[in-house]
C-alpha cells in the first residue's frame, strides 16, 4: 500500500509539474539549494518518518536528509522497516531516539562515551504519529530531548505550544547541544529555503500573508485549501 501511494504521488507530481523530491513546482525546486548545505560531521543521522509524510511539500524532513545525509525509513515499507531493525541492532550502544518521552534526557546528561560515533534517530510525523513510532522502538535505546523557548519559526503548519517545533529545528537545536553549531545553523538555513520554497508555492510570496499569521486554527479552518490538499490525505 505504502509502495502503491509512493508511485502514485510521483506520477501526480510529474502530471502537476514538481520535483518528485521536495515536492515543490519544478520552478520552485530546492533540492540544489538543499545540497549545497551538505554538512560533514562526527555524527550519523536516520529519519524513521510515518509514511503521509513523505510525499508533502511541507515535510521538513527532506533537509535533514540534504544537510545530513540521513537516510529516511518509511513506517509502513517492510523493506524499510526491516533495514532499520538491522541498523539499530547493529549500532546498539550508540543509537538514540531524539523524543520526548518520559524517560528522556538532555544530551549533556547522556553517558556517551568519547569514541562512540553516535547515532540520532528522529521521527517524523504528527505529534501522534511520532509517538506510535517510538512506541514501535525498543526502550533499550535512549531517548534524547531538546527544550526549546521559543514558538517555531517553521510557518508551514502551524505550532501552538513553545515545546512544539517542526522535525527539522528539533535536529538543530539537538545538534547545538551536541556542540555541532555549523550542522544546526546549515539545517536552520535548510529549514528557512524550505520554508520560502512552501510559501512561494501556496501564497505566490516568501513570507506567509500577514493575515493568515494573525488568525487561530479555527479562524483559518475555513480558508480555501492550497494546493498542497490534495497530497496532504
Amino acid at each position: 500500500m505504502v509502495r502503491a501511494k509512493g508511485e502514485y504521488v510521483e506520477k501526480f507530481a510529474e502530471s502537476k509539474n514538481r520535483c518528485s523530491k521536495c515536492m515543490l513546482k519544478k520552478v520552485i525546486c530546492v533540492c540544489q539549494r538543499l545540497d549545497a548545505l551538505r554538512a560533514t560531521e562526527a555524527v550519523d543521522v536516520v529519519v524513521l518518518m510515518n509514511h503521509k509524510e513523505r510525499f508533502r511539500a511541507s515535510n521538513t524532513a527532506k533537509v535533514i536528509e540534504k544537510v545530513c545525509g540521513a537516510r529516511i525509513f518509511v513506517d509502513g515499507n517492510d523493506d524499510d522497516w526491516a533495514d532499520f531493525e538491522k541498523l539499530v541492532q547493529e549500532r546498539m550502544g550508540e543509537a538514540f531516539v531524539l523524543y520526548p518521552s518520559n524517560v528522556a534526557v538532555s544530551w549533556d546528561s547522556l553517558p556517551v562515551a568519547a569514541n562512540v560515533r553516535p547515532l540520532i534517530i528522529v521521527l517524523d510525523g504528527t505529534w501522534g504519529q511520532a509517538r506510535r513510532l517510538n512506541q514501535k522502538i525498543t526502550d533499550s535505546i535512549p531517548r534524547v530531548k531538546i527544550l526549546p523557548t521559543t514558538l517555531s519559526r517553521f510557518l508551514c503548519r502551524r505550532q501552538t505550544q513553545a515545546d512544539r517545533v517542526c522535525t527539522a529545528e528539533a535536529l538543530a537545536l539537538l545538534m547545538s547541544d551536541m556542540g555541532l553549531d555549523q550542522v544546526g545553523s546549515k539545517l536552520e538555513q535548510g529549514l528557512q529555503i524550505v520554508v520560502e520554497g512552501f510559501n512561494m508555492q501556496c501564497y505566490n510570496s516568501t513570507h506567509r500573508p500577514e493575515s493568515l499569521l494573525k488568525k487561530g486554527p479555527k479562524a483559518t479552518a475555513n480558508l480555501p485549501r492550497h494546493p498542497d490538499s490534495l497530497i496532504r490525505k
